[in-house]
């Protein structure tokens, strides 16, 4: 009694609020639901402060690695006239300097590829509860109208059954279906309280009262014959594929700079296992005979101290071992515990090798399976509509047979309800597609989302191939082992460039480079911009120039086409003369041993010269040629000293600048 009391308040509270929202009603459609989902999502938020926190840890690594590069190259003194000369530190700290900030940028890359893919999935939850939120809508409000019409039909068979003309058990099986109903109305108003709830803390807000939701359903016809055209584009946005790529881009760089790391130390020890690892790039590796190789380079390099320093005296002779003589990081001690490291990374780069054909093949069946399923349940609603339609006419047939006596009662308003049934399952159906659509598109990595877009559910919309046009883009690679930075640009062949060329606030970096070539350059020494600019070329006329932030490490490039009457800067009718005080290149120091650094400069294009030279004072430090390094004491650059350059070109100067010692680069300003 209390049970049925209770129920009693709870659906007349649901039709006051549903009064109230008559009047005072707001529309929530489902392109609102998505849009304040986005808003609200606490995921996304996450992923951008991750970002950000990575960037400062990213400039952070940065800073140490500097700081430890220069500890390790400096002199230092204390008191009591006490040298200490740098210790140096072996090869694992060597690999964890080194590939730092290459994963660093790799988490930074995979942060700012899982932003638009947090917003479709926050779209994706938004869709999927609107979904369920206009199927228990229309489920309440199908019992609604059905309650009503059987408590009619009670009412009219109730009365026949007064005036003697109709059956008991015809009143007591309405008053069953009619019980039947009220069950189900109960049981409904609950379900869609709870779907409203949902709905609501994916948009941020109380959506339970006062709010009307329009009907929305997508309708859209693929054509299997562009499944490919699908399955390409999801395989160039999908997010957990995105990151295995990543990742093996990242196990791939990893095995690159130990394998330099190798060359750099022990040159011709590992010649042979270089050319074998080049040899089957691409191949299933032999990790046997490579552990054969390797191990043999192993016992090559520690060769020089094997054996022992006979000294021969009189009576009798004394053996030293060599290995006394042995440097704390000479030999294979310079490995410590990581002897095999080129060879654990030479496994991970082949399983992650792996991992990327296993993604790829298991996102294309996903797709095909997803793709498949949406099909068949186009098939099935169809096939129900039609079942649908001969219910109505066999429903029709029933009630002229009812009313000739040869159709029971119970068994006409058996068929009604089933009926009802029947077409209220259609719609359920409609709502799951629309559902399943919704997960085909995340699946697709919004491929939906792009279609719908354009406004068109043909199949010609589909076909539309300049949507998928790979956006030009660039990328920086730090190279900590040979104290330079890689640039190069990915350029879609549409455009018609075959050169570029890196330019800063109009000085070129370097020479014009090949589409498909990277330029290897000194590191830069930025001013108050960051900004730099690249010039693409089409058989050595400028064509394109776009602009990107030298701050970051990789992006898309916004391509300006250049005017045909537009004249190139920097070209030799716009030339400058250099005046005093001008900034005319950027000088850099790199380590050459323990004792020792390499200085090397880079110049703009005004300044025409085949050698320099560089005095501290009176005193030379001494000369190269043009795009040549000097190589001196490190002790001459630990100081902060105002070096002088000179320039010259066939014997004679051509120019003079000085530049400010005490870092590891800086400006170059003419005198």
């Amino acid at each position: 009694m209390r049970f049925k009391k209770f129920c009693c308040v709870f659906i007349t509270l649901m039709f006051l609020f549903q009064t109230v929202s008559i009047f005072g009603a707001s529309t929530l459609d489902i392109e609102t639901a998505k849009k304040l989902a986005v808003e609200t999502s606490s995921d996304l938020q996450n992923v951008k402060i991750d970002r950000i926190k990575k960037q400062i840890e990213l400039q952070q690594a940065k800073d140490g690695i500097r700081d430890t590069r220069k500890k390790d190259s400096t002199i230092r003194f204390s008191l009591l006239i006490n040298i200490e000369f740098p210790t140096g530190h072996g090869m694992p700290k060597e690999i964890e300097l080194i590939m730092k900030v290459p994963r660093i940028q790799n988490e930074i890359t995979v942060l700012k590829k899982q932003e638009p893919y947090e917003t479709l999935k926050a779209q994706t939850n938004a869709e999927q509860a609107y979904y369920d939120v206009l199927l228990e809508q229309h489920n309440l409000g199908d019992i609604e109208d059905r309650l009503a019409d059987t408590k009619q039909v009670l009412t009219d068979v109730e009365a026949k059954y007064k005036m003697g003309k109709g059956k008991k058990t015809d009143v007591d099986f309405v008053e069953t279906q009619l019980k039947d109903l009220e069950t189900a109305q109960q049981k409904s108003a609950a379900n869609l309280d709870v779907k409203l709830k949902k709905l609501g803390s994916l948009v941020g807000k109380e959506v339970r009262y006062g709010y009307q939701f329009p009907e929305y359903f997508p309708e859209i016809n693929l054509e299997r014959s562009q499944l490919t055209t699908i399955t390409e584009y999801a395989k160039a946005n999908d997010f957990e594929l995105f990151k295995t790529i990543q990742a093996r881009k990242l196990a791939e760089r990893d095995t690159e700079e130990i394998l330099q790391i190798y060359k750099s130390k022990y040159g011709q020890y590992i010649q042979d296992i270089e050319a074998y690892i080049r040899y089957n790039e691409g191949k299933t590796m032999d990790y046997d005979e490579f552990i054969r190789m390797h191990n043999h380079a192993l016992t090559r390099i520690d060769s020089p101290w094997q054996g022992n320093y006979i000294i021969n005296l009189l009576f009798f002779k004394i053996y030293i071992p060599k290995e006394w003589f042995k440097g704390e990081y000479s030999g294979t001690r310079y490995m410590e515990d990581q002897k095999y490291a080129l060879f654990v990374s030479l496994t991970e780069r082949d399983k992650a090798r792996k991992a990327e054909k296993d993604a790829i093949a298991a996102l294309e069946d996903t797709i095909y399976n997803a793709y498949s399923n949406l099909k068949q349940m186009e098939s099935a609603y169809s096939t129900a509509k039609e079942s649908l339609d001969t219910a109505k006419k066999d429903y029709e047939e029933q009630i002229k047979q009812n009313k000739m006596g040869l159709v029971a009662f119970a068994d006409l308003e058996s068929s009604r309800q089933a009926f009802y049934t029947k077409q209220n399952g259609l719609y359920e159906m409609k709502m799951e597609y629309a559902k399943a659509l919704s997960n085909f598109n995340l699946t697709t990595s919004g491929y939906i989302t792009h279609l719908l877009s354009g406004g068109s559910f043909s199949s010609d919309t589909l076909k539309a191939g300049d949507t998928f046009l790979e956006a030009p883009t660039w990328y920086i690679n730090n190279s900590l082992t040979q104290y330079n930075f890689e640039f190069g640009v990915k350029v879609p062949s549409d455009y018609g460039v075959e050169e570029y060329q890196l330019f800063y606030q109009d000085m070129p970096v370097g020479d014009k480079i090949k589409i498909g070539n990277t330029l290897m350059h000194l590191p830069l020494t930025y001013g108050e911009s960051t900004l730099m600019e690249v010039r693409f070329y089409h058989e050595g006329e400028l064509k394109y120039k776009a602009t990107f932030d030298g701050g970051q490490y990789e992006g898309e490039l916004t391509m300006v086409q250049v005017s045909e009457n537009e004249p190139e800067p920097n070209s030799q009718e716009k030339k400058e003369e250099i005046k005093s005080k001008d900034n005319i290149g950027t000088w850099h120091i790199s380590q050459a041993d323990t004792l020792r650094n390499n200085f090397s400069v880079n110049t703009d294009e005004r300044v025409n010269y085949t050698e320099y030279e560089v005095f501290l004072g009176e005193n030379s430090l001494g000369k190269a040629t043009k795009n040549g390094s000097i190589t001196t004491l490190t002790l001459y650059f630990s100081d902060k000293e105002k070096m002088l350059i000179r320039f010259y070109k066939d014997g004679k100067e051509v120019q003079s600048a000085t530049v400010q010692s005490g870092n590891d680069s800086g400006e170059i300003y003419a005198s």
